[in-house]
């Protein structure tokens, strides 16, 4: 029987031109991958990759063609196939594909230019990604040889500072105290840096285990009294009463997220106030933050951990960039690039505790730092 008259009886309709009106190549293969019918536009395709293709299986053709085949008509959605190495042509193919009772119904379309550059872009993504984490790697391997000769420089300029030479006359003390001023500076600003390097590179260790969330929070806060007093700020601590303190987390990693959003609230804020909130998070907002809660616990197998300012605030562009230093130092009004890298920093350490960060904001109005984490091993395994 012809194609187009089994086409026909297919459809139940006496047209014989309906293959033509067809975009793509269209074949019917058995069970076992024989091919038993196929149309002009799949033949072109077909002979074009091997020659008397009828006589073979479409496995010979396209690697594992019939399971995916069976997969696409299962599932109803396209699959790709790759041509079989020893057909000489490296080419790649949509399938589309329908049960039908004498095998499967197969719709293809060439896309081998797409595919080939979509692995493209791939590949060169993933080359640099590696080239990232490799450079993050050797910052962080140079950390000593970075910061030695500048803990020199501040440990001799203060001891200047502090007589050990004698008394400075006025214009010599001047200049001392810039060398050891920028010299603080610079060494807090690798510090940051190269704390960034370490959450990309891999190489931040963190090891999981059971600790009182709310003793680290008040360690943290009484690390940065001395600060607080000198800008004459006040800090207010609620904290929910029924939460489970002891929870299931790393400890250093979490105080080197508090660190890093109450040293930037007391930078942008002058006498004023900080507020502290830590509670169980409502179902909605770990919908919106794309967090799975466990189905017994619910929303109670994480904690919310919140710290509002009154400081100057960040404008909209400054907030939709505050994730992102390596755009902020390209502006030539940037601000504080410090704090982009410390908030890359924290927002790279919840997503390694399987949680989420966010901000919001507003000029003289100050701004909000809310973080979320798991609190159970199970709703860190949800989460991975």
């Amino acid at each position: 029987m012809c194609f187009k008259n089994f086409l026909s009886k297919i459809f139940k309709k006496n047209k014989p031109d309906l293959t033509e009106c067809l975009p793509d190549g269209l074949i019917l293969i058995d069970e076992d991958g024989d091919f038993l019918m196929s149309n002009n536009i799949a033949d072109e395709m077909l002979l074009d990759i091997k020659e008397d293709f009828q006589n073979y299986n479409i496995n010979d053709i396209f690697e594992n063609a019939v399971m995916l085949i069976k997969k696409a008509a299962d599932t109803k959605k396209q699959v790709v196939l790759k041509t079989n190495k020893d057909t000489n042509k490296d080419l790649f193919f949509e399938f589309t594909a329908k049960k039908h009772d004498k095998g499967y119904l197969v719709l293809m379309r060439e896309n081998t230019q797409n595919y080939k550059t979509l692995t493209n872009i791939f590949v060169e993504y993933e080359s640099s990604k590696k080239i990232n984490k490799n450079k993050n790697a050797f910052l962080v391997n140079l950390s000593s040889d970075l910061k030695n000769p500048l803990q020199s420089s501040i440990g001799f300029s203060k001891a200047l500072l502090d007589g050990l030479c004698g008394k400075l006359d006025d214009k010599t003390e001047k200049y001392v105290k810039i060398i050891h001023k920028n010299s603080n500076e610079l060494l807090y600003l690798i510090d940051k840096i190269i704390e960034l390097s370490r959450t990309e590179s891999g190489l931040l260790s963190h090891n999981l285990q059971y600790f009182d969330c709310i003793d680290v929070l008040r360690d943290c806060l009484k690390h940065y009294e001395n600060d607080m007093d000198e800008k004459n700020i006040k800090y207010n601590l609620e904290i929910q009463n029924d939460i489970k303190r002891t929870i299931y987390s790393e400890d250093e990693l979490l105080k080197t997220i508090i660190n890093n959003i109450l040293e930037c609230a007391i930078k942008s804020t002058k006498d004023g106030t900080i507020d502290i909130s830590v509670r169980y998070p409502d179902k909605e907002v770990l919908d919106d933050k794309s967090l799975i809660p466990q189905e017994d616990t619910l929303e109670k197998g994480f904690l919310l951990f919140e710290f509002k300012d009154t400081g100057i605030g960040l404008t909209q562009e400054e907030l939709d960039n505050i994730f992102e230093p390596y755009i902020e130092v390209e502006r030539p009004n940037r601000k504080d690039i410090s704090n982009s890298i410390s908030f890359l920093s924290v927002k790279n350490i919840i997503k390694i505790l399987k949680g989420n960060m966010w901000m919001d904001s507003e000029p003289e109005k100050g701004t909000v730092y809310s973080f979320i984490i798991p609190t159970e091993k199970v709703s860190q395994a949800i989460n991975e």
